[in-house]
């Protein structure tokens, strides 16, 4: 798609990749400006989780028997998750204070993920078929029937993904507030629907598939038990919201072909492309989250490699 120029809005910058590996993705960045995701060379299963800060990349260690890695998100106090793969499978996984831990698994049950982590050390993740916190390294068991994947969790301790509850059910977009022994329970019923965000006001992001997969994503917010749809990029047919902060803006990405990156502001859909200077010789694909400062990060292909960027507004928000 053929994108419209005007005056930058944002300065992008590659986030750099680790010596050794050639291609980089980012998940998540938190309000300090820390970014975590992964790096790989020749081939995806050299998979390692990284975090970006101040400019740098460090590569986050492994368990023994363990051959790569995925950081999903962040917190504010810099708690990284996500999941690490052996021969045995995935597991979930913590670095902390400089090491790594593994996050034990519901018995029985033997793929285990982290997804996201709050301010208070809370995780949230699945292990098999279900939705799983981890409080105090001790997991809690959430329910669910099949594919429950929690996605985000705010600093309230609600969080949110996509689930099949209950035999029978179609399964889309879910919510709980966190306590342990409170149920799992739907935002809306939509095949393949999901929410993948969540602020600090419960607004969530998320989106609809109202058919097969080849169907389009139809993109929403949800506040209060009320849903409020997004409208497509103009020129797309197919949208889905990563992130949201807490003044409600939301980035993620849209689509008839290639994916564009973009930003959904005072209701408007907005291509990310437009508004980075030009001739950068960037393409964004997709953006993942963004902080309360406004930085943006995502994926995207910088003189035809695939790299991770951060947007920086060129007006810092107040």
């Amino acid at each position: 798609m053929r994108v419209a120029s005007r005056a930058a809005e944002y300065t992008i910058s590659e986030l750099p990749t680790p010596a050794g590996l050639y291609h980089c993705n980012a998940s998540r960045i938190n309000d300090g400006g820390q970014v975590v995701g992964g790096c790989w060379g020749r081939n995806v299963s050299s998979e390692r989780a990284v975090l970006w800060a101040n400019g740098n990349v460090t590569v986050l260690p492994q368990p023994p028997g363990f051959t790569s890695s995925y950081a999903s998100s962040i917190s504010s106090t810099g708690e990284i998750v996500g999941s690490a793969q052996s021969t045995s499978g995935f597991e979930a996984m913590l670095w902390s204070n400089g090491g790594v831990q593994e996050l034990p698994n519901l018995p029985g049950t033997f793929l285990t993920v982290a997804s996201d982590v709050n301010a208070s050390g809370v995780i949230v993740g699945f292990s098999d078929n279900h939705a799983v916190e981890w409080i105090n390294g001790q997991v809690v068991d959430f329910g669910g029937y099949n594919g429950d994947r929690p996605a985000a969790i705010n600093d309230r301790g609600v969080f949110v993904g996509f689930g099949v509850i209950n035999p029978g059910d179609v399964g889309g977009a879910i919510i709980d507030v966190g306590t342990p022994g409170a149920p799992l329970r739907y935002l809306v019923q939509s095949a393949l629907g999901a929410a993948y965000a969540i602020n600090h006001f419960d607004e969530v992001a998320g989106f609809n598939r109202t058919g097969g997969v080849s169907t389009p994503d139809i993109p929403w917010t949800w506040q209060y038990g009320r849903f409020t749809y997004l409208p497509f990029l103009a020129g797309t047919n197919s949208c889905i919201p990563n992130g949201i902060d807490r003044l409600g803006t939301l980035v993620g990405l849209c689509s008839l072909g290639p994916a564009e990156a973009t930003i959904w502001k005072h209701g408007a859909a907005e291509n990310l492309n437009s508004l980075i200077q030009r001739k950068s010789h960037w393409r964004l694909w997709a953006a993942t989250t963004i902080n309360a400062s406004g930085d943006i990060v995502g994926d995207g292909e910088f003189r035809d490699v695939e790299e991770a960027f951060i947007l920086t507004p060129t007006h810092p928000l107040r």
